[in-house]
Parts: C-alpha cells; structure tokens; sequence
C-alpha cells in the first residue's frame, strides 16, 4: 500500500479558491520512521497530451493526521496558491496573445516516503487525471460537495452558463450609448459529453446583428479555453433605434443554452455615463454603467528637502531658498455613482469591489485592432460599502470611487 488520492479537486477549478487533493494511507507503511505523504504538481498550458511536461515542476511533502475513524493516516494538500501564481494576464494581454493565456492544466501525483537507514525510500506512485483551472474564486457553499470525489462540473455553480456573467438572471441592464463596446465570456469545452457553445448571437429587438462562432481553438479538441468576446461598435451601430441588446450562447444546432445577456437602451440621461468592465469571480468580465453623476479629481504628491540658506560668506539669508522640491506625482480619481438598481445586484457589486481588475472603458471607437477600445486600469479606492435593502432603502444606488492605475507623473 501506499499513499493515494481520496479525493480529487473538480474537473474545472477557480484558482483563488482552494484546489485540494486529499491523500490517505491505511498501510502499516505510515508507522516507519519519518513518514510523509508526497504530491508532485504539474502545471502547463497546450495540450492535454503532448504539452503535459514529462516531470513535475513542484512537490509537496506532508506529514500525515490519524483520521478519527483511526483507521488509516490522511493529509489535505491545497494547490490553489502554486496554480494562481501562474495567472498573470491581464483582459489586454488576452486580446493581444493566443486566447489560452488565462486556462491551466494541472495534474497530480501521489505517493509516501519513509526512512530507511537514513535515507529515504518512495512507495508505488498513483497518478491524477488532468484538471484545469480558471481564474476566478468561488464562494463557500455555493456546491455542496465542491470537493468530494465525485467531481462536480463547473457549469453547475454559474448562474448564467455557459455565458460567465454574474448579472443576476432577473436583472436587465440599463445603458444608455452605443458607443463604447461590450464585454462578456463563454466558456468552450471540447472533447466533453456536457452541452457546451458553438455560437454566441447579438440581437435586438429590430432583429439579429451578428452569429459568431465561439469554437476556436488554437489547440487539438482536448483543450479547453474560456473566450472573451467584445460586441464592437461597427456591430452595435445597426442598433441605433433599438430598445434592447441581447447576447445569446447557442449550441451547434443554435439552440439557445442559458440565459441571455440583456441590456435596455436608454438613451435619457442627464450625464454622461461612466462604463466599467471588471473580472468576476469566474475569471470573465462583466459591464456595468455608471449612469448618475461622476467626477474626476486631481491630486499631486510632493517631496522636499531643505536647501542651504547661507548661500555667501557672510551670514546672509536669501529669501529665495528654502524648501526645494525634488519629487512630484499626479494622482487622477474618478468617483461614479449608480443609477437606481434591484438589491438582487449587491453581490454584483461585490465582486466589483474584490476584483483584481478593472477597466474604464473610453473612446470605443477602435473596432477594427486589439481591444476594441481605450481602456483606463482602474484600482478601487472605496473600501467598504454599506448594502441597501429594498424593504428599508426603497430607491438603492451606489458611489464608489476610483484611482487610475497608471500615476499622473511616473518617476523611476
């Protein structure tokens, strides 16, 4: 006998939430001198088959617990930690590179060690299946048996699969121009039995925009890959008399799979309107506008020293030194506030709130390269919002405020 997997991390995972492996051995094994339980990781993006490295990258070594039965030694590894290291890029690295750069794969192995006359001797090796991991984090709770062996899907716990969006399903949302793009994703998974997106479809109410195909793949059938779309505005200037936009995932024979994206176009509005788009907890990005009143500030950092004043021989003050600056930084702040909005959004707002990434979305009008638009990174600067309920606070609304990511004065 020898250490082995009890139970596996499901086959698609959120890398900011625990990826675990639990071992166990029932083996008189784990009553040698210095026994531990052993997990080697393999990390890697391409092809299930013949990208996966031919030795693992990491090992983990853990002295094992007595489960309470008392019936054999068991340990816990999480692996979330090593696997979101690797997830660096950002929305504008994934449109200027291969669509793959956010997914993936990892595969585990499992085995004990011992001493033996001082050195230390290995069990038998069990190996994993593959797993793939996403970014994003999950919520406690949302899955009952996230991470028993029975490996849940993925699709099970996003509300609206396979279009990764955390809108709720009963919301529509309001804007009120055309003239920036929209963002969202989808999730495509070849080479599986469970329903997955061919096509995605913008319509409105004046009829369809555009079918896509949503199945491109830079890798062999096996690979899975989370896309991220943007409604251009070249598509979204035919809807200029709708009342409504409509993004639909659909199978290969354009059956609709889910529920839709929705947006009202409502085009009276009092000021300009502030779009955001965000990483949600599922690694996809989401739009929101910003439709009441905003306002950019500017504030400046400032270093000095003081400089010497007895500038001649004889003990004379000059008026003109004194404190000398040698250090100078703009910081712009953009502070946006909501229009008037269900309760069912506040966990909208917290993700907002907790993501790692986030965008103004400025001048949509680039829709033949890249990105589709001029995006400004944002970082929050809000740190706590107060959540409103609709039977105490009738009329909800949120202001949050923003920095720009990138200083007005960058010194190196």
């Amino acid at each position: 006998m020898a250490a082995s997997f009890n139970t596996y991390p499901p086959l698609t995972n959120l890398s900011e939430s625990p990826i675990i492996y639990n071992l166990q051995d029932a083996s008189g094994d784990t009553s040698n001198d210095s026994y531990q339980m052993v997990l080697d990781l393999k990390v890697y993006q391409g092809d299930t088959t013949t990208d996966e490295p031919a030795t693992a990258q990491f090992t983990l070594n853990k002295f094992p617990v007595e489960h309470r039965s008392g019936l054999y030694k068991t340990a816990n590894f999480d692996v979330s930690n090593i696997i979101n290291s690797y997830m660096t890029a950002s929305l504008v690295d994934e449109y200027e590179s291969a669509l793959e750069s956010t997914q993936f794969w990892f595969r585990a192995e499992a085995y004990s060690k011992w001493k033996v006359a001082g050195s230390y001797v290995t069990s038998s090796h069990q190996l994993s299946g593959t797993r793939l991991a996403l970014p994003g984090y999950n919520l406690w709770g949302e899955n009952e048996n996230l991470y028993s062996g029975s490996s849940e899907q993925f699709e099970d716990y996003v509300t609206r699969w396979p279009i990764l969006s955390c809108v709720p399903t009963d919301v529509s949302q309001s804007i009120s121009t055309l003239d920036n793009p929209l963002y969202f994703s989808t999730y495509n998974k070849a080479n599986s039995p469970y329903t997955i997106p061919a096509y995605y479809r913008v319509k409105t109410n004046l009829g369809t925009i555009v079918t896509h195909n949503s199945a491109a793949d830079p890798f062999s059938n096996s690979y899975h890959t989370v896309n991220q779309y943007v409604i251009n505005t070249d598509e979204l200037s035919s809807a200029s008399l709708a009342d409504w936009i409509e993004v639909e995932a659909l199978d290969s024979g354009l059956s609709v799979l889910g529920t839709p994206l929705h947006w009202e176009i409502d085009c009276q509005k009092k000021y300009t309107p502030v779009t955001i788009i965000f990483k949600n907890r599922y690694g996809g990005f989401d739009n929101f506008e910003f439709s009441l009143v905003s306002r950019e500030s500017f504030d400046v950092q400032t270093k000095e020293y003081q400089s010497n004043a007895l500038q001649t021989d004889e003990a004379v003050y000059n008026r003109y030194y004194g404190k000398q600056t040698y250090f100078t930084e703009g910081h712009e702040t953009l502070t946006v506030n909501s229009d008037y909005i269900p309760e069912s959004m506040n966990d909208f707002f917290k993700q907002m709130m907790a993501s790692d990434e986030i965008y103004w979305v400025l001048n949509g009008d680039m829709s033949d390269t890249g990105i589709y638009a001029d995006l400004q990174p944002l970082v929050l600067v809000s740190k706590n919002l107060q959540f409103k309920k609709e039977e105490v606070d009738k009329l909800i609304n949120y202001q949050l405020t923003f920095k720009f990511g990138t200083p007005f004065k960058l010194t190196l």
